[in-house]
């Protein structure tokens, strides 16, 4: 839902879009652990958006707005360019992200932290007809 809200917005949207995408995702039913949580420890997110099928359009994007990890910088960085298998080690996510693997998000969470990556990767990124004249 970020990569369709993503592509069909303007790139400074008011905030009112994201709390559209945090609300239309919440309302969707989602499968519940044990205790009755959703939430989900970001390092298996972030496993998951490397790996999942499903996630191949929004990695192909996150490949053209973030370069390979090499220092602290977005999730899309470590999404788009998944070198290895799906799974990224505790030390190495808080290195490149700065969020530890433990940390929780809810599927809406996790969706508009997405969204709001792509939009500020769009935003600080070159457009296309300044990358082919540096070209």
């Amino acid at each position: 839902m970020a990569l369709d809200l993503h592509e069909q917005v303007p790139t400074y949207s008011p905030a009112s879009v994201s709390a559209f995408l945090r609300e239309a995702i919440r309302c969707l039913p989602t499968e519940k652990d044990d205790q009755g949580n959703s939430e989900r420890d970001v390092a298996s997110l972030v496993r998951d958006a490397r790996i999942t099928e499903l996630m191949q359009p929004f990695r192909a994007l996150a490949a053209q707005y973030a370069p390979a990890p090499v220092g602290r910088g977005p999730l899309l960085s470590l999404i788009g360019h998944p070198q290895d298998s799906g799974t990224v080690e505790a030390t190495t996510l808080r290195a490149l992200s700065g969020l530890e693997s433990s940390t929780k998000m809810t599927p809406s969470d996790w969706g508009t932290y997405l969204f709001r990556e792509l939009q500020t990767a769009r935003a600080t990124s070159p457009s296309p007809a300044k990358r082919a004249k540096k070209k």
